[in-house]
């Protein structure tokens, strides 16, 4: 071999990978025949996957700048973001409420920066060379730190919305409770028919025993059948007018209720009022038709109609007139049953008052996500999307470099062979 040979031999060699360059060695050592060496070395250019590659230190330099502008600014719209939202999740009072607010916004900007440049920088390259678990920890600070950040940036975006729906919530709840309790108060003042027409059928037993002594049998009159009807008869009157005048106290009431329902809502679309102080009014209001619906309820009559129905049912005992008793009696039963059968089909009020919101936190800003999720994708984009696309594009870069470097070493290999 003359010497001009062996000094592009030398060349050649010097463009071989260290380690290619040392098996090459160890293989003319042994005397492998020419044949096997250019199998060695095709098989190894024709492996994609990267368990086939030995692990190589990855030099980026700049061939990979193109997100070194994004990460900052990912940062900076984060720590911004943070900031935004933190007077909903913390006490912003005063100058160490600004501080704190401050503070919370830099340090959100500060580790958002460290966390998503040495994934992208140095996590890539780790991955990208065989070490899986530094690459896999890289992506996860990245997505726990970027959750974070998102999981407070948009609560504290959302919040006052939140409370503002839930109170609207409420607003609707309360008026459904309040039709509840109403409509279960007017079916007993519907009873006012039953009552008002056991009324006119004791009276007109009463002047039938009168004229021509129905009941008694013995002529008529003002005798001890008259005397022991007229009780019940007489509370049978007294209660159908209570009913008429209860019904229009009922018919008062609610109008008020309605109106302080629209004082709620009015409260509730004031958009100029502060949040605090709109929650102390409409948490007042609240209270407010709650003690009315309260008083509607227990102003229906149902323990007078159930007493004046225990009344007609037990029946009367006239002394030295049992044939009148039986006659009386069975006319007072025949209406207590009747009565107690309408009562029966009313169904009694279960409806609960229901409570008034507390301020809204975390979690029910996430409850409400469908409600808001443009702004959570805006958000998450910001704060996670954008770290896991840099990561995965940067690290998928690495790669098919590594590749390209493989596959030039396979053919200036097969080259030399």
């Amino acid at each position: 071999m003359s010497e001009h040979d062996k000094n592009t031999n030398l060349d050649d060699q010097s463009k071989i990978h260290p380690r290619r360059r040392k098996e090459k060695q160890t293989l003319d050592n042994l005397n492998v025949a020419p044949k096997a060496v250019t199998q060695e070395i095709v098989s190894a250019g024709e492996s994609l996957h990267t368990n086939a590659l030995s692990p190589v230190k990855y030099k980026s330099g700049n061939k990979i700048n193109w997100a070194s502008w994004i990460i900052p600014t990912s940062a900076v719209m984060t720590g911004a973001l943070v900031t935004l939202a933190a007077p909903q999740l913390i006490d912003t009072s005063g100058i160490l409420g600004t501080f704190k607010m401050v503070l919370l916004g830099g340090a959100a900007t500060f580790i958002s920066w460290v966390v998503n440049y040495h994934a992208v920088k140095h996590g890539t390259e780790l991955a990208a060379s065989g070490l899986r678990s530094a690459g896999f920890a890289s992506l996860l600070a990245v997505s726990i730190t970027g959750s974070a950040a998102f999981a407070f940036s948009y609560a504290g975006l959302v919040l006052p919305r939140v409370d503002a729906l839930n109170q609207a919530d409420h607003g609707q709840a309360l008026a459904a409770y309040v039709d509840d309790v109403n409509q279960n108060s007017a079916q007993f003042y519907q009873l006012r028919a039953v009552i008002s027409t056991t009324a006119a059928d004791l009276q007109a037993k009463i002047e039938c025993e009168i004229t021509d002594g129905c009941l008694s049998g013995n002529g008529g009159g003002k005798g001890a059948i008259y005397r022991g009807i007229l009780p019940p008869t007489q509370r049978a009157q007294k209660i159908a007018v209570q009913l008429i005048s209860s019904d229009d106290e009922r018919r008062n009431q609610l109008a008020e209720i309605n109106n302080t329902l629209d004082e709620y809502h009015a409260i509730l679309g004031d958009g100029a009022s502060d949040e605090n102080q709109k929650s102390r009014q409409l948490t007042a209001k609240s209270s407010q038709i709650k003690q009315r619906v309260a008083d509607l309820r227990e102003s229906a009559p149902l323990l007078l109609l159930r007493g004046y129905q225990a009344e007609l049912s037990a029946g009367l005992l006239i002394e030295g007139k049992p044939e009148g008793t039986a006659k009386v009696n069975r006319i007072l039963k025949r209406h207590a049953e009747t009565l107690r059968t309408a009562l029966d089909d009313i169904e009694l009020d279960k409806s609960v008052a229901p409570n008034f919101p507390s301020k809204a936190g975390v979690g029910e800003a996430f409850s409400r996500f469908s409600h808001f999720w443009p702004l959570g994708v805006f958000t998450a984009a910001i704060e996670l999307i954008i770290p896991w696309t840099l990561w995965l594009l940067t690290y998928a870069a690495i790669v098919l470099k590594l590749f390209r470097h493989e596959h030039e070493f396979s053919n200036n290999k097969n080259k030399e062979a």
